[in-house]
């Protein structure tokens, strides 16, 4: 038997042979979304947080904390693909994809209001911020100097 495309095994085979083992990097957060997200009532002296890098998210509280690296953003989670307001949602993944957090950034065109929804139950109840507005505690707003980036 003749094969029509006598390459396609080969291509088949080596997409497996080149793949990476490693994670893909996760996107970059926005600097707007980076620093300390509090509850709103409580103030940025609560030990009970939300902190958010360029390339990972830590919960804190007391003195526990969960980073979680396997990120991806979503820019039309909000109202679809023809969204063109200013809520981000950022949702973290355990290893087999499960999602762990989702965090919305300017919630309901709320701007500098972020509610997270933390869909792990063991996080939700080391870290009790399921449903609460929280604020980015302003001395932990990242300047695009500070981040490497030029002013």
């Amino acid at each position: 038997m003749k094969l029509a495309r006598p390459w396609l095994p080969w291509v088949l085979l080596s997409g497996g042979l080149f793949a990476s083992s490693t994670p893909a990097v996760p996107p970059p957060i926005p600097l707007d979304f980076q620093g300390q997200w509090t509850d709103s009532r409580n103030g940025c002296e609560s030990p009970l947080r939300l902190e958010v890098g360029e390339r990972s998210v830590t919960l804190r509280g007391g003195g526990d904390s969960q980073a979680l690296t396997r990120l991806d953003l979503c820019y039309s989670c909000e109202g679809g693909a023809g969204y063109a307001g200013r809520s981000v949602w950022l949702m973290a993944l355990d290893t087999d994809g499960r999602s762990q957090l989702v965090a919305r950034f300017n919630t309901g065109e709320r701007e500098g209001v972020t509610v997270v929804d933390l869909q792990d139950p063991a996080l939700a109840q080391r870290y009790p911020l399921n449903g609460l507005n929280l604020r980015q505690c302003p001395d932990s707003v990242v300047l695009p100097h500070a981040a490497g980036q030029r002013p």
